[in-house]
């Protein structure tokens, strides 16, 4: 298992390939040790957490110049962020444990389908529900 207690994104393509499990830990504060202990050897009973954050590949530095803030792909950058990045990320924003499972249904009565409208064209607010159940 492989613990991490950092303040940033690490390049773990290696680590990834070879350990059964990763920890990302951040900065943990007073009890972040004991907390670290109780998840490894199954004494937690909150485990669950997403990235908060796209983590790139170790090349990524390599492949865009520091100094480049530009969001979105371009000649000389792959993108930044969850929303640009045209890579392959060794792990994507959001990705993570979740303990439980949903359904989600459209509401009675909705049907699929979309159509392009223009700025000027929607002359209401549009409404739709979705029904979601917890079960797992």
């Amino acid at each position: 298992v492989v613990v991490l207690v950092n303040g940033g994104m690490v390049g773990l393509e290696p680590e990834k390939r070879a350990a059964p499990a990763i920890v990302e830990a951040f900065y943990p504060g007073f009890w972040g040790a004991r907390a670290i202990a109780a998840t490894i050897f199954g004494e937690n009973t909150h485990l669950g957490g997403k990235m908060p954050f796209t983590t790139y590949a170790a090349n990524y530095t390599e492949e865009v110049k520091m100094s480049d803030m530009e969001m979105k792909p371009h000649a000389g950058s792959p993108g930044r962020s969850y929303r640009y990045y045209t890579g392959q990320p060794t792990f994507p924003a959001f990705a993570g444990i979740s303990l439980t499972s949903f359904n989600i249904t459209p509401a009675a009565g909705f049907t699929t389908g979309a159509r392009t409208l223009r700025i000027g064209e929607c002359t209401s607010a549009a409404h739709h529900s979705l029904e979601v159940r917890n079960v797992g």
